[in-house]
């Protein structure tokens, strides 16, 4: 068995405490919800489609996705045409470095309403536009457009579109009362939003706030409407914009992350008891959470789930965009990330399997969901 040894986050000991005076949220009742999804491996037709390192995948439809594989001869994307259960490799499009588009350490990609590509260089002031989803667009670096926007310390691949010509994305600036901020094309600077951090028992700084409330931001095909997602604790939040208010806000989970300050009092430790919180995946009509099942204070000590990874998980929960929850899956198999196709006929699954360390991408069928 191969044995995976866990990076610790900030094992640093707090001396100062943060409580939350937020209000916890019981997690759903799933019973008569839950069902067990059985697996399906792709398979690649031919040995330049070798399988390795992915760590993003993005259904652009039912027949080619794109797979973030920065471990190949930092491949960082390259696009894929599935036929049945095979993964036909047709090129890659973004390199560590090389190409006219650089890009020197990684790239996200999110797909916008109007079916053009939007790719994020990390650590970069810069976005990539690609006109539409054919193959002859996505392959041909020559022919995307550029933009510039305010310069951010943010996670970049978690900027979203919002509006016509605007974005949204976690707050990038340290020691201001809000989550998220916003932009146009060819601002300069960045806009807050009325999105305070949650209220506290004890005063903590807004710098070390901004540390321990880290969010992943996703938005809903079609909509200004977003779910926010916390790296750490059980904190999901659907929310609409409007100028610079957040609107139709409906908390799917309030159980915000806790945590202890340094001996600096600004530094951040998150308590052992914390959730580790949620990736997600969306589509026009469902938010997928994939949960992970282990504690903050597991970490480093809980190596395995099932005889893979610690982090691996086999569960995810759907909800609607009004914050229902829809159902619960089982996967027959854990898993290291998931994403969807936009018409919710598939789930998709990244793993390395433990007994010959080979990458594997599953399939899973979904029933339909009312």
């Amino acid at each position: 068995m191969k044995s995976y040894i866990l990076p610790l986050l900030l094992a640093v000991a707090g001396l100062y405490g943060c409580s939350s005076g937020t209000d916890e949220q019981p997690l759903p009742d799933w019973t008569g919800k839950t069902d067990t999804l059985s697996s399906t491996e792709l398979h690649p037709l031919s040995s330049d489609s070798t399988l390795l390192h992915v760590s993003e995948f993005v259904a652009l439809d039912n027949r080619y996705v794109c797979l973030s594989q920065p471990g190949i001869d930092d491949q960082l994307w390259n696009l894929y045409e599935l036929k049945g259960d095979s993964l036909i490799r047709m090129g890659n499009f973004i390199r560590n470095g090389k190409g006219p588009k650089e890009v020197l350490s990684r790239a996200y990609l999110t797909v916008r309403d109007d079916g053009s590509l939007l790719i994020a260089p990390n650590g970069y002031n810069t976005h990539f536009f690609i006109s539409d989803k054919h193959p002859d667009s996505i392959l041909n670096p020559h022919s995307w457009k550029t933009f510039n926007y305010p310069r951010t310390n943010s996670y970049l691949g978690m900027v979203r579109p919002l509006g016509k010509n605007g974005y949204i994305l976690p707050s990038s600036t340290g020691g201001l009362d809000y989550l998220y901020e916003r932009f146009t094309v060819g601002d300069s600077i960045f806009t807050g939003t009325n999105s305070p951090f949650p209220e506290r028992e004890s005063e903590c700084s807004n710098l070390s706030k901004s540390m321990a409330y880290k969010v992943q931001l996703y938005r809903r095909p079609g909509e200004d409407r977003y779910v926010s997602v916390a790296y750490f604790g059980d904190w999901v939040t659907i929310f609409n914009v409007e100028g610079d208010s957040i609107t139709r806000k409906k908390s799917i989970l309030n159980t915000p992350p806790t945590f202890t300050l340094r001996e600096d009092g600004i530094n951040i430790r998150y308590d052992d008891e914390n959730s580790m919180g949620f990736l997600a995946a969306v589509t026009e009509d469902y938010i997928y959470l994939f949960k992970h099942l282990i504690k903050y204070g597991d970490f480093g000590h809980i190596l395995e789930y099932k005889g893979y990874p610690a982090t691996y998980s086999d569960e995810i929960w759907v909800y609607d965009w009004e914050g229902n929850p829809v159902r619960r899956f089982i996967l027959d198999v854990p898993v290291a990330m998931i994403g969807t196709d936009p018409q919710d006929q598939f789930l998709y699954a990244a793993l390395i399997d433990p007994e010959t360390s080979d990458q594997r991408i599953l399939r899973f069928a979904l029933p339909k969901m009312e």
